[in-house]
């Protein structure tokens, strides 16, 4: 009898060794990585989320849901199991981790966080961890996370673009030629390129004002597209005058017509100086248009 039990014993153990090693093998053929300080869910959840690679963490633990799927239909057991859920648990909170750690997400929008959590700001920034935000109940929030970080991401976006526009009018200049190879003399040139972009531009700002993401730099906006829009009227005064002066110049170029309308000379005399005065200096400017400054003027 006793010999039977110490086979049985011997028989028990000979298995839990084959299966050990069988286990052993199976995670070998899974690259399962060894905890190092970049993929550890400690070190996730305890450091500082301004400095933590969110993506890198989303990307570690869907490479570990998957391994893990695998071990829990090949074993079927409570063990495999019970790791299946956990890592299926935690998996489920990774997007609003992504969303948490969004680089688009300014201190307006964690003020939001902070209101909407009754949480104080100053007591999470002492120990800016997702453990923290967990502990203080931010899976709660999850839609709501979401909607801030996606506005968060919208706004970036539209900063970005109005970051674009004043970089181009920082560099555009005006277009100017000589005008009848006079020295000094000047009138503008081709447009073309100059107005597209600002009809583009204007189109872009109506654009944003459209977007549901706008509110947090409506005045921005708004500041760019009073801009536009004087440089606009700006350049319809501009050609007007213009055609004018040229028309005018042509006149009262012949010395018979300014003997025959004195006072009308004179009065177009000084005319003539201002625009030559203005022109001339636009031509030494080196520094694009001044339209990112209000009130819109032309110089460096």
């Amino acid at each position: 009898m006793r010999l039977a039990k110490g086979k049985h014993e011997c028989c028990c153990v000979l298995f839990l060794a084959l299966l050990l090693t069988a286990l052993f093998f199976l995670f070998l053929s899974f690259p399962l990585s060894p905890p190092t300080p970049h993929n550890s869910k400690t070190t996730w959840l305890t450091s500082d989320l301004s400095e933590l690679d969110v993506n890198q963490v989303a990307a570690s633990v869907e490479s570990t849901f998957l391994k893990v799927h695998k071990l829990n239909k090949y074993f079927q057991d409570d063990v495999s199991n019970k790791l299946f859920e956990q890592v299926k648990h935690f998996r489920s909170d990774v997007p609003t981790m992504v969303e948490l750690g969004n680089p688009s997400m300014l201190t307006e929008h964690w003020e939001q966080i902070y209101k909407m959590m009754g949480m104080n700001a100053e007591d999470v920034l002492q120990e800016f961890t997702l453990n923290k935000l967990i502990d203080a109940g931010i899976m709660d929030f999850k839609k709501e996370i979401s909607n801030i970080s996606g506005t968060a991401s919208g706004q970036s976006r539209l900063l970005k673009s109005l970051d674009n526009i004043s970089e181009a009018w920082t560099t555009l200049s005006l277009p100017l030629l000589p005008y009848r190879g006079g020295e000094g003399k000047y009138i503008l040139g081709d447009l073309e390129e100059l107005l597209t972009t600002l009809e583009d531009h204007q189109v872009m700002l109506q654009a944003m004002l459209a977007s549901k993401d706008v509110n947090l730099i409506l005045q921005q906006v708004n500041t760019w597209q009073k801009r536009l829009s004087l440089f606009s009227d700006t350049m319809d005064e501009w050609l007007g005058v213009q055609r004018d002066w040229m028309y005018l110049e042509n006149i009262f170029s012949a010395e018979d017509i300014c003997t025959q309308l004195p006072d009308e000379a004179v009065k177009f005399s000084n005319v003539d100086a201002d625009w030559n005065s203005t022109m001339r200096s636009i031509s030494l400017g080196k520094a694009g248009i001044g339209v990112n400054h209000e009130p819109w003027i032309i110089g460096p």
